[in-house]
């Protein structure tokens, strides 16, 4: 069984203090700024997003907005860890994309 399909059939553990860790940190950004510095990436970004993420893809959609060369990918039948859920999927995506690149 490849390393994505046991990953995808054992769920990860919830760690609480990273959490909170995290959205500590995630209230005192900026966001503005960061869609701001985003503004500013010069290579080529693929975005991909999880048809069934429970963040909001509106997220996705202001990066993907603020990115100057931004590509968004939303892979179906799959939530916020969609290269362990549909790997399959994942790599027809990159796999092209990167054969697009210069």
């Amino acid at each position: 069984m490849e390393l994505a399909a046991i990953d995808a059939e054992a769920p990860w553990p919830l760690n609480r203090e990273c959490n909170a860790a995290i959205n500590a940190e995630t209230t005192a950004w900026n966001e503005p700024e960061l869609l701001s510095a985003c503004t500013q990436i010069t290579v080529p970004t693929l975005l991909v997003h999880g048809a069934e993420d429970p963040r909001p893809a509106s997220a996705i959609d202001d990066l993907a907005q603020a990115i100057p060369d931004a590509t968004v990918s939303v892979v179906d039948a799959a939530g916020h860890a969609p290269w362990l859920e549909r790997p399959g999927a994942i790599a027809s995506i990159i796999r092209p994309w990167l054969n697009g690149l210069d």
